[in-house]
């Protein structure tokens, strides 16, 4: 770049005057001059060269190799916008800000938070049909960069949302109903992905990782833990001891908000991160879902 093109001649200009000041004589100027730049180009790869990512390649490499296997998976291509608007289509009907599109889910999804997860398609719409923050939050806004492609994982895309909304109607908290406070709720930036299936159906989500807990008025506290402070209620620390044992006693309850997938009804993947008490799936909700 030009800028290290002007370092390197103002280099190779200090080592002349320099060596003139010295009194040296100067036999070969040429050869003198080219190894003054050689000394500072081991120089610097030897500063540097430690401070470079080991396994790195450089983006249009990595194009280079997806387009020689064949991928039709490359930035820019048709099936990663179709996924990236897919994405957004998802995040806008999740069942948790708005009411869910069944059609979109896999039959092995999986809802990984901070807290809460993994859950199953059925814990999770049985868990946010508890919830249901849409009804409590009738002027609810879910606001979204444009989704992007994760580096590693060709099918699984990210982003940032933004929620606002005003709390004028019961919230369901499953032990009990907060009235209408008409209390603002300003969260900050979540971080959100999904991961879809070779069928473009949503295999995976996660969400309720905050990016800045500076930013919004419930610091670290995303999805419903960010509900529940937006509103006033007593919120315990997101993954301390009071929600573990919570979660513990709504595994054993019916038609409760759940915190986490029994072991056996989850995915082969994720079933190591399940539970193994509590309720099955097929005996925690009334509802079919």
């Amino acid at each position: 770049m030009p800028q290290n093109l002007q370092f390197t001649e103002s280099t190779e200009s200090v080592a002349k005057r320099t060596t003139a000041v010295a009194g040296y004589p100067r036999k070969d100027a040429a050869a003198d001059d080219e190894m003054s730049l050689g000394f500072f180009q081991c120089t610097v790869a030897a500063y540097v060269a430690p401070l470079a990512p080991v396994g790195r390649t450089h983006p249009w490499a990595v194009r280079m190799v997806e387009a020689a296997s064949g991928s039709s998976e490359l930035p820019g291509s048709e099936v990663v916008a179709r996924r990236a608007a897919l994405a957004a289509e998802w995040i806008s009907n999740e069942g948790f800000y708005s009411p869910v599109k069944r059609e979109m889910m896999a039959d092995d999804f999986v809802f990984m938070g901070p807290v809460v997860g993994p859950l199953n398609t059925v814990d999770y719409l049985g868990t946010l049909g508890v919830f249901r923050v849409y009804d409590a939050f009738p002027d609810v806004q879910v606001d979204m960069a444009p989704f992007t492609q994760d580096p590693h994982e060709n099918k699984r895309f990210w982003s940032i949302i933004r929620v606002t909304g005003t709390h004028t109607g019961a919230l369901d908290l499953g032990d009990a109903k907060v009235p209408p406070s008409g209390k603002r709720m300003r969260v900050g930036p979540q971080a959100v992905s999904v991961t879809f299936n070779d069928a473009d159906k949503v295999v995976r989500m996660t969400g309720g990782y905050i990016a800045d807990v500076r930013d919004g008025e419930t610091g670290d506290a995303g999805a419903m833990f960010a509900v529940m402070r937006a509103v006033g209620v007593p919120t315990p620390r997101p993954g301390g001891k009071l929600v573990k044992v919570l979660n513990w006693i709504g595994a054993k309850r019916k038609d409760y908000p759940k915190g986490r997938s029994h072991a056996d009804d989850l995915p082969a993947a994720w079933a190591s991160r399940g539970r193994k008490h509590g309720l099955r799936t097929a005996d925690a909700w009334t509802a079919q879902y």
